[in-house]
């Protein structure tokens, strides 16, 4: 009865760190493949895209939240020697609140430029290249400024075009 008991715990010992593994690699997964599917990143993935905003930028968010709330529930799981089906269970739910909170998010904005960024930014576009004048505000360029929120933590950047004629 001894030794049946004593594999049973090193079994849950066992089993505890791979749970503990497994979080933090899905974590760490979800958090690396949040910076990479980032169209503001290094490595400019989508700089010469045609499309500004394409089916990737609605879809990698959310699985980057499951990844990363899937890794910290295991991993709390592992700690507090739990099952990890309630955890699974639990990173659902969250991210689907998350999804709709972020598609909110995107819709309810604006897209203006809240923090008085756009003038400087013309003027420092000005000053490197030669923009034209706008044809719809004569005596202005022909700069459009917005503010985009991204990647799973909604970050803003600054969006700037600048039409040529």
């Amino acid at each position: 009865m001894l030794g049946a008991m004593a594999g049973s715990i090193t079994g849950r010992a066992y089993s505890n760190r791979k749970m503990l593994t497994v979080g933090a690699l899905l974590l760490a997964s979800g958090l690396v493949m949040n910076y990479l599917l980032e169209r503001h990143n290094i490595f400019k993935v989508w700089e010469n895209s045609s499309y500004p905003i394409s089916w990737a930028d609605m879809l990698y968010p959310p699985l980057c939240v499951f990844l990363s709330l899937a890794g910290i529930a295991l991993f709390v799981a592992g700690v507090i020697r739990r099952s990890r089906i309630p955890a699974f269970a639990i990173a659902v739910l969250v991210t689907i609140f998350y999804t709709l909170f972020a598609f909110a998010m995107q819709f309810i904005q604006t897209g203006a430029d809240r923090l008085g960024e756009c003038p400087g930014l013309a003027q420092a576009a000005s000053s490197a290249n030669v923009i034209p004048d706008s044809k719809v505000r004569p005596g202005h360029p022909a700069v459009a400024c917005s503010v985009e929120r991204r990647g799973i933590f909604l970050s803003y950047y600054n969006d700037m075009s600048v039409y040529m004629a």
